[in-house]
């Protein structure tokens, strides 16, 4: 794919939805006082006839911003490259902005970005993983925006489903610093519905048992402070029930700190080796295999643990073609 062409299309599409915005409402007519009935009617006809086009036409924003979504799901899908032109030339803040400037979401644009994150049905995560977590942290934004509870309770189940699924999609979320974004919205907690701030807590305290920075725990200690000391914070039973679930520990030892070679072409260089110490040598390394099988196995390929280069000595997790 082009970068350039990609570019220039992305761009259409969003412009597409400036010149939606641009567009100037027509007025309904000021309410009539004249004494007549049946001008009061004809009045009435029209404020109800305006609300209804309002209503029409924040309609078809809503599907058009689906249908931009979809559009960019599928030129994207698979394409380590065309995530990054999107990234680097639109980017998601971007994308962010025009959506919220289109007004209150529906569930199904809602449902869209999820599966945009997942590249299919996002009901399938359990199949497909986690393709593209940034769809996930707009939405995580996005919550403090949203007006209606049932739509905070929605995407904030659904976002903890999704993130804190297995180890793989938790450790993808913590790399992208969902934990902060997560955070950050919860700073804004008198717009959150209480079960939608429970539920955004329990997810820190999911990813945190994977990995929680210096930072981010000092930031959830933060949250918690009293706006006065005699109050206590609405959320401290919560908070301390995601700190409990970050040292609990669960199922079988894990390292806190490793090296995730899931993507195909990740891996581990060891540096040339200028001088050998004797006629042999040892390479030890613990490695850990998931339980967790995200698509469907491959027949004609097979994952390759070790390679010996004559120039440099690699261990690597790449896909590479079977023998036959």
């Amino acid at each position: 794919r082009d970068p350039d062409y990609l570019k220039l299309w992305l761009e259409i599409f969003i412009s597409s939805y400036e010149r939606c915005l641009d567009v100037d409402f027509e007025k309904p007519p000021s309410r009539c006082t004249a004494a007549d009935k049946d001008q009061k009617d004809i009045t009435n006809n029209r404020l109800l006839t305006g609300e209804r086009d309002t209503q029409v036409f924040q309609g078809r924003l809503d599907s058009l911003a689906v249908a931009t979504i979809k559009a960019l799901t599928t030129v994207m899908h698979k394409s380590p490259a065309a995530k990054e032109v999107f990234k680097e030339r639109i980017g998601y803040n971007h994308l962010y902005e025009v959506l919220i400037s289109l007004g209150q979401p529906s569930r199904h644009l809602l449902k869209e970005l999820m599966n945009m994150a997942v590249e299919g049905e996002h009901t399938s995560v359990g199949l497909l993983g986690i393709s593209n977590v940034e769809p996930l942290l707009l939405l995580v934004q996005w919550l403090p925006e949203l007006d209606s509870s049932e739509l905070q309770l929605f995407t904030a189940d659904w976002l903890r489903r999704l993130c804190c699924l297995n180890r793989q999609t938790r450790a993808t979320c913590v790399n992208a610093t969902m934990v902060m974004r997560a955070l950050a919205a919860l700073e804004r907690h008198q717009r959150l519905h209480r079960a939608c701030a429970e539920s955004l807590l329990g997810l820190v305290g999911s990813l945190g048992s994977q990995s929680l920075s210096a930072r981010e725990l000092l930031g959830l200690l933060r949250l918690l402070r009293p706006p006065e000391s005699s109050q206590a914070h609405p959320y401290v039973g919560p908070a301390l029930r995601a700190l409990l679930a970050m040292v609990r520990k669960q199922g079988l030892e894990s390292a806190m700190q490793y090296f995730d070679l899931s993507p195909s072409m990740a891996g581990i260089v060891v540096p040339t080796v200028q001088r050998w110490p004797g006629s042999a040598f040892s390479f030890l390394a613990w490695l850990s295999l998931d339980q967790d099988q995200l698509g469907p196995p491959s027949k004609d390929k097979r994952k390759q643990l070790y390679r010996w280069d004559e120039k440099n000595c690699e261990v690597k997790n790449r896909e590479t073609e079977s023998e036959r």
